[in-house]
């Protein structure tokens, strides 16, 4: 519990305010999209996702779900708009000729609590996993086979946001490809950051329901001792900006995510 006290402490610091800071994609160097637009998008500050429902899987010693208690969640998503990049031209040709997807895989700690009508509630915190954004090319809106992996994020922490009934996630970048995210600033390409060793912030929160949405656990333990117990839940909306470390930084890279995926690597058997 202490451990888990500290945890919660240090990835706490992480999930106040955040400035978004303006960028744009050019995708001439993946695709050539068709229309009037252009290859390039016009700024935007956030990537924005629609509902998605996350699949989260606890592991437990007694069959019932703890606080502490390991958890592993995935899912993906599909980027439903740059925010602040106004029309379907500002934005080359997304959601005709191409659109973001986001997949993760996040590993963190269960808490288990009750809310103001003393309903059980389980959210988690995050201290580890990755988030990778995917370009998939369209044609009319149908998904013509070709895929990017054009970002790569490592997630490093999270903390409980909007009374409870959110979260906020912490990442920095593992890897970018290059030719395709451009700060606004100085149009510097977000992969020469990169490889020059610079910190980028990316954050994601997103709303969250059903929290008292019981995990169904299995009726026998796994090879490893524990009951495997698995449910969704659904986050509403989620937004991915990025955030400025210092004053004189200008840069970052986009994406954070999202939703209510606690995830976990299992816990170590303290007998072995």
């Amino acid at each position: 519990m202490k451990k888990l006290a500290s945890l919660i402490a240090a990835s706490a610091m992480f999930a106040g305010s955040a400035i978004a800071s303006p960028m744009y994609m050019d995708l001439s160097s993946l695709i050539t999209p068709s229309g009037a637009w252009g290859s390039q998008t016009a700024a935007f500050d956030r990537f924005n996702l629609n509902t998605f429902s996350p699949v989260s899987t606890y592991f437990s010693e007694t069959g019932v779900v703890q606080t502490g208690d390991l958890v592993t969640d995935s899912a993906s998503g599909i980027v439903t708009n740059l925010s602040g990049a106004g029309t379907l031209m500002d934005s080359a040709g997304y959601g005709l000729d191409w659109n973001l997807q986001l997949s993760w895989e996040l590993s963190g700690v269960a808490v288990v609590s009750t809310d103001a009508n003393n309903n059980t509630i389980y959210q988690g915190i995050f201290n580890s996993g990755n988030v990778i954004f995917t370009i998939n090319e369209l044609s009319g809106a149908v998904p013509t086979g070709n895929s990017w992996d054009v970002l790569n994020l490592s997630v490093f922490g999270s903390g409980f946001i909007n009374n409870g009934v959110g979260i906020q996630i912490n990442s920095e970048i593992s890897s970018v490809a290059q030719g395709v995210f451009f700060t606004t600033y100085n149009n510097r390409d977000f992969f020469d950051y990169f490889t020059s060793g610079d910190f980028f912030l990316a954050i994601g929160q997103a709303d969250i329901s059903n929290l008292n949405n019981a995990p169904v656990c299995s009726q026998n333990q796994n090879a490893d001792g524990f009951f495997e117990c698995s449910r969704t839940t659904t986050v509403g909306t989620a937004s991915i900006f990025t955030q400025v470390p210092e004053p004189t930084s200008v840069a970052i890279l986009g994406a954070g995510l999202l939703g209510m995926g606690f995830a976990a690597r299992r816990r170590r058997n303290k007998a072995a």
